[in-house]
């Protein structure tokens, strides 16, 4: 570096810290992820076994039903909360008590639509308790998530970790208490609200320990500004919870519990495993919320790099889930839902793409460019509910997989031509041929050996990196995030 000039040192300085903070930050917000993702497959694991496929499929439709109302109350509240704190970290109190404000507000104006929804459908008495007690759970999390949201503003993801990591033992813990003293199927919705409660507690605490206590004063202004700002951010966000969850609904129309439970147990396992896109992109978010104010050069290149990263992923995931597919499922919701493996196939199908839709999720929201993301949630919920109409009343679950993978894919093709328009246009052929066609190849290796062992699998892997290596798809700054991030789970490991 003696040789170099100055500007070119302290350029290449700037570098190597804004990456490793950013890899911390990813380190924190991923070992969330994976913390969530314990946790969510610890009763995945159990409660199919204690309740049976059909009262699985009635919790599952209870879940699903309760989260359209919920996204209608929270409406992408904690990205504007995030991106406006971290423009302004003064004002954190009273962005973070009007947005609170504006929740409460929109949880009032959503009950007498739950009612009546609820009356039209007529639904069983089990399944509208259920609903009730989920929105309880729900409404709390909301709460917590505002909190959450600040904290990633500042740039404080441990706390995130930490609190994730009370709410999930606190979570198994409840599980395994309603299973052990024989609780019924309620049970396991008293303990979802009585976890999300404490972490709304402890996230309430850590706020007015760390950063600042909310304003709950109202503030007509702010509130406004929200409520203007999750207009269009809202409908997209009650969309997409339309869009992720018609297949149940129309299964629970046309079909029975049953065939809901088959398709709601494969569907929930592959959107736990997009952990890694989610918590990249609310790593870096606020970062894009900075750059989005007057660096588009920076901008432009963390979507480019954020591309890359997520194909490479996306395609990563996708080998071992899919070749082991007849393995996990029996192995996470049991024997009963063998007939489940044929949908986790057709949905890994559409999982590169659900990971992909990261990429431009989050920095068109940095943008304020929201309103792109309803073209892209319109767009696919047509095609899934026309898919659906015409697929679930003969294919059952079969057909809600194929509807849903194929409306993904439609999601994902609007979305990364709204970005190409707002922010870069980008290879995607050419970027998809390398990945794609190693993935490919090896999945048809895999299916002729039925999966095959833990060593045939891991040397998939291997392949599957090393081609890419030769093929030199990764760009040297790539190559450093991924060092960094090495040498900080080594650090971990060393302290811990």
């Amino acid at each position: 570096m003696g040789n170099k000039p100055p500007v070119a040192e302290a350029t290449e300085t700037a570098t190597e810290t804004s990456i490793f903070t950013l890899s911390r930050n990813f380190l924190f917000i991923f070992l969330a992820r994976v913390i969530d993702m314990a946790g969510q497959f610890a009763p995945m694991f159990l409660m199919p076994r204690y309740l049976g496929a059909s009262l699985y499929g009635d919790y599952g439709f209870a879940l699903a039903f309760a989260l359209i109302p919920i996204s209608f109350t929270y409406l992408g509240l904690d990205r504007i909360v995030t991106r406006e704190i971290a423009r302004n970290k003064e004002a954190a109190a009273a962005y973070l008590g009007a947005a609170l404000q504006a929740r409460w507000l929109y949880m009032g104006l959503s009950l007498p639509l739950v009612v009546a929804a609820v009356y039209l459908l007529h639904l069983s008495s089990q399944i509208i308790i259920g609903i009730a007690l989920a929105l309880l759970a729900y409404n709390f999390m909301g709460d917590a998530f505002l909190h959450l949201a600040m904290f990633r503003a500042f740039e404080r993801m441990r706390l995130e970790t930490l609190l994730t990591a009370v709410y999930q033992s606190l979570n198994i813990a409840s599980v395994l208490i309603v299973i052990f003293f024989d609780l019924g199927f309620f049970g396991f919705f008293w303990s979802l609200s009585l976890a999300h409660f404490c972490r709304l507690v402890l996230a309430s605490l850590c706020a007015r320990k760390y950063f600042v206590k909310p304003k709950l004063r109202p503030q007509k202004r702010l509130i406004i500004f929200f409520i203007k700002e999750t207009y269009i951010f809202g409908t997209f966000i009650l969309l997409n919870q339309l869009l992720i969850n018609v297949e149940l609904l129309s299964l629970q129309f046309f079909q029975n519990s049953y065939a809901v439970s088959m398709f709601y147990a494969p569907h929930t396992l592959m959107l736990a495993t997009s952990i890694f896109p989610n918590a990249f992109l609310a790593a870096i978010y606020p970062r894009l919320a900075r750059a989005a104010v007057g660096d588009q050069q920076s901008l432009r290149l963390i979507y480019e790099k954020c591309f890359r990263l997520l194909l490479f992923f996306g395609f990563l995931v996708f080998i071992p889930l899919f070749g082991w597919a007849e393995t996990i499922i029996p192995f996470v919701f049991g024997p009963e839902f063998l007939p489940a493996v044929e949908v986790f196939r057709i949905l890994c199908a559409g999982l590169v793409f659900v990971m992909l839709s990261f990429a431009f999720d989050y920095p068109l929201s940095a943008i304020n460019r929201q309103n792109s993301l309803i073209y892209c949630s319109l767009g696919a919920l047509g095609v899934k509910v026309l898919l659906s109409l015409l697929l679930i009343p003969s294919y059952g679950y079969v057909g809600a997989g194929l509807s849903a993978a194929l409306g993904y894919l439609v999601f994902f093709g609007i979305g990364f031509a709204m970005a190409a328009r707002h922010i870069a246009g980008l290879p995607l052929l050419r970027l998809l041929l390398q990945p794609g066609l190693v993935a490919g190849v090896l999945v048809l290796g895999l299916a002729q050996v039925g999966g095959g062992s833990f060593p045939v699998l891991a040397g998939s892997l291997l392949v599957y990196c090393a081609s890419l290596w030769w093929w030199r798809f990764f760009a040297d700054d790539e190559i450093m995030f991924v060092k960094s991030l090495w040498e900080k789970i080594r650090s971990f490991q060393k302290t811990g």
